[in-house]
C-alpha cells in the first residue's frame, strides 16, 4: 500500500494492559453508590488504558470528544463540565446498550483487546460517576498508573 508521498505505514499497535485507568471525584472518599468489583474499588473506578482508551473511542464515533480528550488528574473537569458530560454520554450509553455497539480503540495490540462488555459498563459507570460529582459539586479526576 502507498500513499502519494510514498508508502503508508501501518498504525502502530500497544499493549496498554499492564497500565491502569483510575476515575475519582476529588474529595470523595466514600465508597461509590453504584456498580461493583472488580470496576469499582471503594471511591474509584478503576480498568485496564485498553478499557478506557475504547471508552473514549466509544464516545468519539458518538461524536462527544472534549471534555475527554483533555481531562487527566491537573486539569479535572470542574462539576459543570461532568453534568455537561453525563448529559452528553447519556444517550451514547443507551445507544450501546441497544446496539451492544462500541469501538475498540485502533491502537491496541491485538493481543490485549478489552471485552466489549467492560467496555459497555464502563460507559455507564462513568456517567453515574459524572453525575454524582456534578450533584456533589466536586471535580472530577482521571490518571493512569
Amino acid at each position: 500500500m502507498s500513499g502519494q508521498d510514498g508508502p503508508i505505514a501501518p498504525p502502530r499497535m500497544f499493549d496498554y494492559w499492564h497500565l491502569r485507568r483510575i476515575l475519582r471525584i476529588r474529595g470523595h472518599d466514600e465508597d461509590l453508590p453504584f456498580g461493583e468489583w472488580p470496576l469499582v474499588l471503594g471511591s474509584i473506578v478503576a480498568m485496564r488504558e485498553p478499557i478506557w482508551r475504547s471508552v473514549v473511542a466509544t464516545a468519539a464515533a458518538h461524536g462527544v470528544i472534549d471534555p475527554l480528550a483533555h481531562w487527566t488528574q491537573e486539569n479535572p473537569l470542574q462539576p459543570v463540565d461532568a453534568a455537561m458530560l453525563a448529559e452528553l454520554l447519556r444517550p451514547v450509553v443507551e445507544i450501546v446498550e441497544q446496539t451492544r455497539g462500541v469501538i475498540i480503540a485502533p491502537d491496541i495490540a491485538p493481543d490485549t483487546l478489552p471485552d466489549p462488555q467492560r467496555v459497555r459498563d464502563v460507559l455507564g459507570l462513568l456517567v453515574l460517576l459524572l453525575e454524582l460529582a456534578a450533584a456533589e459539586r466536586r471535580e472530577a479526576e482521571t490518571w493512569v498508573e
